[in-house]
């Protein structure tokens, strides 16, 4: 297992960037070659499941179901339970930074072995991916309030797996 720690500055509200993260119709437009496209499979409550299906590579394309839940207005919590990348965790803060948000996020990679060799590795690489992801959100100036949008009511996270 590996863990990745990453920040960024954004310059843009707390409030827009929650709708960013929840608005999945942008992937498929914004993110086509990066991300991929992303499919909803249903929503309850704070939560949101769906399915990212990655860019074709060599004709095929991998699928991961994602459960992505807002668990404060500052804080969203995601894991992945299918595909690949089966156990992965991302848990993010949105921390109000003058006139932007400070990204704070905290990723479980458990297909990456913990080996220092590998982790002088990947780190740099997996923050350049993140880098380019985003610098895509802010070419298009974040996208929000597409499909399925913001959750209308946060419960708070117990800690325990996100599945329903």
């Amino acid at each position: 297992m590996t863990q990745v720690h990453y920040r960024r500055r954004l310059p843009f509200p707390p409030a827009r960037l929650v709708g960013q993260y929840f608005d999945l119709e942008h992937i498929a437009h914004v993110h086509p070659r990066s991300l991929g496209e992303a499919r909803l499979v249903s929503t309850a409550g704070s939560r949101v499941v769906w399915d990212l299906l990655s860019p074709r590579f060599l004709g095929f394309r991998l699928r991961h179901r994602v459960l992505q839940e807002l668990v404060a207005p500052d804080r969203i919590e995601a894991e992945v339970l299918g595909g690949l990348l089966r156990g992965a965790r991302v848990s993010t803060d949105l921390v109000a930074d003058g006139d932007g948000t400070l990204v704070v996020e905290r990723y479980r990679v458990p297909l990456v072995p913990g080996w220092r060799w590998l982790a002088r590795w990947f780190e740099p690489w997996f923050h350049r991916w993140l880098d380019a992801v985003w610098e895509e959100d802010l070419r298009v100036h974040m996208c929000h309030g597409g499909w399925p949008g913001v959750p209308p009511k946060t419960q708070r996270w117990d800690g325990q797996s996100l599945r329903t």
